[in-house]
């Protein structure tokens, strides 16, 4: 709308010129105005002497009115300023117009009877990149910690901000805590512009410039604002430093998105499980919170249980809450000083010559999970690895059927006695027949274990010789002899009780 009446408004003018000029015998011909090339604001006008003036031609007056600036503001009352005064060349260069503005240029000549008739001659000048940034700029303001809100006022009419034809505003939103980011950018026809996906708690600059036909315009100076304060992330790197067998220690830094200034550090402890104790429910709660300072990395729980495991959780705070919980599970060292069991008894009456049966006493040690049985054969001492009751040199039969473990039993499936060479599998460990004959030492080992640790402690050396058992005597005529087989003893020793048995019978 704004350039057809700029155009309908110079027609006009050259309409009414060429109406009067008809009758003026003393008007320069052939006037032009011309922009004049990689010269801004600059224009060349040219005319030919007029045709039929009353004396000879002294000198040209060049004069010229703006009555379209940036087209934007069409001006009524015009005013004429004089470029050139006492021009003799018939040509003459005018500079300093405004850019994106329409102009009427003048000439007149004068004799020596005055100013003749004046010729007029419109000109538009070329489009240039606006100097003027937007006005205005403030922050809105925003009750989310992720989104901003900025306006600015409306483009003015005014040669620094309209030389060219308006295509709208551009931003530039950038990070300055992280100013590698790439800048958000974005070209908006006006104000206000909402930018969303932000991270909490986070410096922004924000500036914005005018885009035109001919190019951008200066940015306005930058306007900084920080969003608002958000929960934070867990925690990072949360983990355990040092266990022993009734303290764990744990330490954390901070979390890798505070969304805002912490305020304190929330550390939790929950017993979650006692191998050793079948009976054992955990809480559903926490037993121990702690509230620490920001500056506070590392807390330690003392007085806990061995052979024990825990979970262990963390959290920021920032003003407006708790974040992201950071959960660790850990265990305390297996309980180093558990009572070993007392040493085995033989049972001869349920032993045979590939296996024999042992005491296995409870030695009423809490912490105890579970019993090993070792077992090493007096095979050539070239066969037998040393024994060392720790658990290292003894591992399986197929390993070595000459010093090997042969059971683990579970405290809770504890019957009091253990069957040594039944040929049956007890926790991952072939409990192979015995050689009879073949002397053996078998040790009963506790074993309080909590995930991948343990300890032992076995109790004395048990000596037998398989399928040679001892019997405790039954009366002073029937006493077992040394060297017969376990069948051969059970009948010998059964012998009187039958006898008489048989006389109450018959």
């Amino acid at each position: 709308m704004a350039s057809e009446i700029s155009v309908a408004l110079t027609m006009l003018v050259l309409v009414m010129h060429a109406l009067t000029g008809a009758e003026a015998t003393g008007q320069v011909q052939n006037l032009t105005a011309v922009n004049v090339e990689d010269a801004p604001g600059d224009v060349l006008v040219t005319w030919l002497p007029p045709e039929a003036p009353d004396s000879p031609v002294q000198f040209y007056r060049v004069s010229y009115e703006l009555f379209d600036m940036a087209q934007c503001s069409y001006i009524v009352e015009l005013t004429r300023v004089v470029a050139g005064e006492m021009v003799t060349e018939t040509s003459y260069t005018i500079g300093g117009l405004l850019p994106y503005s329409g102009y009427q240029v003048i000439v007149e000549a004068s004799t020596s009877t005055g100013l003749q008739e004046e010729a007029i001659v419109s000109v538009f000048i070329p489009e240039a990149v606006p100097t003027d940034p937007p006005r205005g700029v403030r922050n809105l303001g925003s009750s989310s910690s992720t989104i901003l809100a900025f306006t600015w006022d409306d483009i003015e009419c005014s040669i620094g901000a309209r030389s060219s034809a308006f295509r709208g505003f551009y931003y530039e939103l950038t990070s300055v805590d992280q100013p590698t980011n790439a800048p958000i950018t974005k070209l908006v026809p006006h104000g206000p512009a909402w930018i969303y996906d932000l991270s909490s708690f986070h410096l922004y600059s924000f500036r914005v410039a005018i885009r035109s036909r001919a190019g951008d315009g200066p940015f306005s100076e930058p306007l900084e604002v920080r969003t608002k304060e958000n929960t934070p992330t867990k925690p990072a790197a949360f983990q355990v430093s040092e266990t022993t067998e009734t303290s764990v220690t744990c330490s954390w830094e901070e979390p890798l998105q505070p969304n805002g200034v912490i305020t304190n550090y929330t550390i939790t402890l929950r017993p979650s499980d006692r191998p050793y104790d079948p009976s054992f429910t955990p809480p559903l709660s926490a037993t121990v919170i702690r509230h620490l300072e920001p500056d506070i990395f590392m807390t330690k729980f003392d007085d806990l249980e061995p052979s024990s495991f825990y979970e262990l959780s963390t959290t920021a705070w920032t003003s407006t809450g708790a974040g992201g919980i950071a959960i660790l599970n850990t265990f305390t060292r297996p309980k180093s000083d558990i009572q070993g069991p007392s040493l085995p008894v033989v049972d001869p009456y349920t032993s045979n010559e590939t296996s024999v049966t042992i005491t296995l006493k409870d030695p009423d040690d809490h912490y105890v999970t579970s019993y090993l049985v070792a077992v090493e054969s007096d095979a050539p001492r070239s066969k037998r690895s040393p024994v060392v009751i720790d658990g290292k040199a003894f591992r399986t039969y197929s390993d070595n059927p000459h010093a090997y473990i042969a059971a683990e039993i579970p405290k809770a499936e504890n019957t009091s006695s253990v069957v040594v060479g039944d040929g049956q599998t007890y926790g991952d460990y072939l409990n192979a027949p015995l050689a009879n004959g073949r002397q053996y030492r078998i040790w009963i080992g506790s074993k309080s274990a909590i995930d991948w640790r343990s300890s032992v402690s076995w109790s004395a050396t048990l000596k037998v010789t398989a399928g040679d058992y001892e019997f405790p005597p039954t009366a002073p005529s029937s006493t077992p002899s040394k060297g017969h087989s376990a069948h051969q003893q059970w009948i010998l020793g059964a012998a009187p009780w039958l006898f008489m048995l048989w006389l109450w019978l018959y």
